[in-house]
């Protein structure tokens, strides 16, 4: 029974992080550090760029990315 409980904690806290999810469905955790954010983001923004997209929709994505990445700060500031 215990481990049952400790998955349970898991999943409660894993839904408690903060993430940010591009248009693809992909996940991308929010750390403190931006430098570290910049990079996770730029990195996913080029897997898009390697499968074809054009070059305004990756900065769409990219945009979109940040804009949510500020929203998230701004309400873990609250």
């Amino acid at each position: 029974m215990e481990l049952t409980g400790s998955k349970e904690k898991n999943r409660s806290s894993k839904r408690s992080l903060l993430v940010i999810t591009c248009e693809c469905g992909y996940e991308i955790l929010v750390l403190p550090d931006l430098r570290v954010m910049n990079i996770a983001i730029e990195k996913h923004v080029l897997e898009h760029k390697n499968i074809g997209i054009t070059k305004s929709s990756a900065k769409r994505i990219e945009d979109a990315l940040i804009a949510q990445l500020f929203n998230k700060l701004a309400e873990s500031e609250k």
